[in-house]
C-alpha cells in the first residue's frame, strides 16, 4: 500500500489528467477496487466500530477548523498525519473534493460533527472500505442515503432519530454493517423497506416494537440487533421467532413465558444476555435448540439438559452464574473452550473435581475468595491455565496443593505473602506463577520464592530492597517486575546478575549507570 501523501502528489501534481485526480478511479484502500455487490461481513469477524476506544491521534490529526466545512487541502493534511484512525472533529460539512480525499484513507473515518452531507460528497465514499462514522447527521435526504448505501464498509448513522420509508428504502441497498442505533421507534413501512438490507443491521435504540414491524424485521437476511428492547409481547416475539439469521436481544429483561418459548424457536444464533432466569416451561425448548443461545445473565442453572446444550456453544459466557452443583459443573465442563465463572463464590469438592476434567485450556474462578484443602487438591489436577484471581489469602497447606498444579497459576489478589506461603508456592512447576497483586515483599519471602522455577509475575511490587533483589536474582527462568517505580543502583547491581529473562517497565526510574549495568546483565532485560 502506497503512502497517501505520495499518492496525492503523484496523482494530482504529476499525472492529473491520466489518473483523474482525487476523483478518478485509481483509488487505494480497497485492494480489489470497488465491488459491485460486496459480501456482507462474516458474523465471527465484524468490522471495527468507531464507538470502540480510538487510537491516540498524532499531533495535528484533528480538524484544522471548528464548525466549518472541510476543504480538500485540509483533508489532505488530515490524511497525511493520521495513521489508523482519522477523526475530523469540529467539521460541520465537507465538500465533494474533500470527501474524495478522505475516502481514500486506508482506515476508519469519523465525521461525527458533520451535520449535513451532499449527495455528491456521499457518493465519493463508495471507494472507502473501512468504518465510516456520521453520527452527527440528524436528518438524511433519500438522495444522500442512496449514495451512502454504496459505501462497502461499516456505516454508522446513529444520529438519525427517525427513519422514513423512503430513506429506509435507499439505505437497504447497503451491503455490510449498518448502525441506526438512534432510531427509537420504527414504522412497519420503514421496517419493511429496510428488511432488504443484506448485512448486519443495528437498531439498538428501539424501545418498542410493533407486531407488524417485528414481522418485517424478521425477514432481514443478515444479523439483527435489537438490544434496546427491555420487554417484548408474545405476538412480537412470535413474529421475530421466524428469523433464520442471528438475533440479539441483549437488553431484554422481562418477557412472558409464552414470549420466551416463542423466541427459543428462532432458527439461528440467539443472544439474551440480560435475562436472569428462564421460565421452567421454556427450558426444554432452549435445551433442544440446534443453534447457540447466549444466556450470559442466568444467575442459576438447575437443568442438566440445558447445561449440556450451553456447553456445545461456540462461545460460553456465564458471568452472572452464582452457584455450581457437581452435576451442572460436569455438564458445563464439556465445553471445548475456556471456562470462566466470575460470580461463583463457593465451590464444592464435587464441582471442583468436575471442572478439573475440563479440557478447554483455561479455567477462571475469579469470584472464589477462599479454598478448602479438598477443593484445592481437585483443582490442582486441572490441565491448563488455572485463574484464582479472587483468592485474597491462602493457608500454606492449601498453597501446597495448588503448587502441585502443572500449568499456569494466577493468584493475583493475594495481598500479602508470608515466608511460609512463599515457600509452599515456590514448589510450583510447569508454567507461570502470577502474584501480580502483591505490592510489597519481605526479604524472607523473596528468598523463599527464589526457589521457584518458571515464569514469575510480580508486577504489583512498587519497590524492592537490595536483599530481596539479591534473592530474586537467584530465581530461574523469567521474572517480571514491571510495577517498580524506581530502582536504586544497588538494587540494579543485584538484578543485573539475573540469568533469565527480566521484564521491567519503560516508566521505571533508573539512573544512566543503572541502565548501563542492565545492558551488560547476565540474562536478557526487556523494557516494556
Amino acid at each position: 500500500m502506497i503512502d497517501p501523501w505520495t499518492y496525492f502528489f503523484v496523482e494530482e501534481l504529476l499525472f492529473p489528467e491520466e489518473s483523474g485526480g482525487v476523483t478518478g478511479e485509481g483509488a487505494f484502500g480497497c485492494e480489489a477496487g470497488v465491488p459491485d455487490a460486496p459480501e456482507p461481513p462474516r458474523p465471527d469477524a465484524p468490522r471495527e466500530k468507531c464507538v470502540r476506544e480510538r487510537p491516540p491521534a498524532a499531533d495535528g490529526a484533528s480538524s484544522p477548523r471548528t464548525a466549518q466545512d472541510l476543504a480538500a487541502r485540509e483533508a489532505r493534511q488530515l490524511v497525511e498525519k493520521a495513521e489508523y484512525f482519522l477523526d475530523a472533529d469540529g467539521v460541520a460539512g465537507i465538500s465533494a473534493a474533500a470527501a474524495a480525499v478522505l475516502a481514500r484513507f486506508d482506515g476508519n473515518v469519523a465525521l461525527d460533527s458533520v451535520i449535513s452531507l451532499s449527495p455528491e460528497a456521499a457518493a465519493e465514499f463508495r471507494v472507502h472500505c473501512h468504518t465510516l462514522c456520521l453520527k452527527g447527521l440528524s436528518n438524511l435526504e433519500a438522495t444522500t442515503a442512496r449514495q451512502l448505501a454504496s459505501h462497502p464498509g461499516r456505516l454508522e448513522l446513529d444520529g438519525l432519530a427517525e427513519l422514513s420509508a423512503e430513506v429506509a428504502t435507499a439505505l437497504s441497498s447497503h451491503r455490510g454493517e449498518l448502525a441506526l442505533n438512534g432510531i427509537a421507534a420504527i414504522t412497519s413501512e420503514a421496517a419493511l423497506a429496510i428488511s432488504a438490507h443484506m448485512g448486519t443491521l443495528e437498531l439498538n435504540g428501539l424501545a418498542e416494537l410493533s407486531v407488524a414491524a417485528a414481522r418485517a424485521l424478521a425477514a432481514i437476511p443478515g444479523p439483527l440487533q435489537l438490544n434496546g428492547l427491555i420487554t417484548i409481547d408474545e405476538d412480537a416475539a412470535r413474529a421475530l421467532a421466524r428469523r433464520t439469521r442471528p438475533l440479539q436481544l441483549n437488553g431484554l429483561e422481562d418477557a412472558s413465558d409464552a414470549a420466551l418459548m416463542a423466541l427459543a424457536t428462532v432458527d439461528a444464533d440467539l443472544e439474551l444476555t440480560a435475562l436472569r432466569a428462564l421460565p421452567a416451561a421454556a427450558i426444554p425448548r432452549f435445551a433442544a435448540r440446534d443453534w447457540d443461545a447466549c444466556l450470559n445473565g442466568l444467575e442459576s442453572i438447575d437443568s442438566i439438559p440445558l447445561a449440556k446444550r450451553l456447553a456445545r456453544n461456540k462461545y460460553l459466557s456465564l458471568d452472572s452464574l452464582r452457584s455450581l452443583s457437581g452435576e451442572i459443573a460436569e455438564a458445563l465442563s464439556r465445553h471445548p473452550g475456556g471456562l470462566a465463572f466470575p460470580s461463583v463464590t463457593h465451590l464444592s469438592a464435587e464441582a471442583a473435581a468436575a471442572l478439573a476434567a475440563h479440557g478447554g485450556g483455561s479455567l477462571s474462578l475469579g469470584g472464589v475468595r477462599s479454598l478448602r484443602e479438598d477443593v484445592a487438591s481437585k483443582l490442582a489436577t486441572y490441565d491448563g491455565l488455572l485463574d484464582l484471581g479472587g483468592i485474597r489469602s491462602l493457608s500454606p497447606n492449601v498453597a501446597s496443593h495448588l503448587a502441585s498444579h502443572r500449568g499456569d497459576l494466577h493468584l493475583d489478589s493475594l495481598a500479602s505473602l508470608p515466608p511460609e506461603l512463599a515457600a509452599a508456592l515456590a514448589h510450583h512447576r510447569g508454567g507461570s506463577l502470577s502474584l501480580a497483586g502483591l505490592m510489597a515483599i519481605s526479604d524472607e519471602a523473596a528468598a523463599a520464592l527464589s526457589a521457584h522455577s518458571g515464569w514469575l509475575n510480580l508486577d504489583g511490587l512498587r519497590s524492592l530492597s537490595v536483599a530481596a533483589a539479591a534473592a530474586l536474582a537467584k530465581h530461574e527462568h523469567s521474572l517480571s517486575l514491571r510495577g517498580l517505580v524506581a530502582l536504586d543502583d544497588d538494587v540494579v547491581s543485584q538484578l543485573a546478575g539475573y540469568s533469565g529473562i527480566l521484564k521491567l517497565s519503560n516508566q521505571t526510574a533508573i539512573s544512566a549507570s543503572g541502565r548501563a549495568a542492565l545492558a551488560a546483565a547476565s540474562g536478557t532485560v526487556r523494557f516494556e
